[in-house]
């Protein structure tokens, strides 16, 4: 009998954790522009957020929600003045 109400404990256990795990939080959508169309950023816009940052002008939060539409802008082509990487590889 002992084992039947360890196997019962460790169900018990199993549910509880399960209903406790977070829950998954959905990507954020780039920043669109009045248009309805992804914010194109330039080099100065990076770097301006990045100085109010520094100075406490933008919170820690809003700096992040920025940085990965920065990101995501470098990967899409969004970034107007990208500079062009020079090198080794598949793309000249």
């Amino acid at each position: 009998m002992a084992s039947g109400s360890v196997h019962a404990s460790l169900h018990s256990s199993a549910i509880s954790l399960r209903r406790k795990r977070p829950r998954r939080v959905p990507l954020r959508r780039p920043a669109l522009r009045s248009s309805g169309a992804p914010r194109i950023y330039s080099r100065a816009d990076i770097i301006a957020a990045s100085r109010a940052r520094q100075k406490g002008q933008i919170s820690e939060r809003d700096y992040l929600r920025l940085s990965y539409d920065f990101v995501a802008a470098a990967r899409e082509g969004r970034i107007s003045d990208a500079p062009q990487l020079k090198g080794k590889g598949p793309h000249g």
